[in-house]
């Protein structure tokens, strides 16, 4: 059975931001421009708490085929 759409949507969030997490943990955060707007990220642990946030969520709603299957 596959999973909805936006659960698996969740899980590469979650997966998106722990990267993020640990490349700005490792590599002191960057800064980027993304359609004119400046995008800063320089602690670690506010993508830490979405991909958090990301996985509870997703778990928590839908059971089946945890995220490391």
């Amino acid at each position: 059975m596959r999973l909805p759409k936006w659960a698996t949507a969740l899980d590469i969030l979650a997966v998106v931001m722990a990267l993020v997490a640990i490349s700005v943990v490792l590599g002191g955060g960057f800064r980027v421009w993304v359609f004119d707007n400046r995008v800063s990220v320089t602690d670690w642990w506010r993508p830490a708490m979405w991909s958090a946030v990301a996985l509870v969520l997703r778990h928590a709603l839908v059971r089946r085929q945890p995220l490391p299957h």
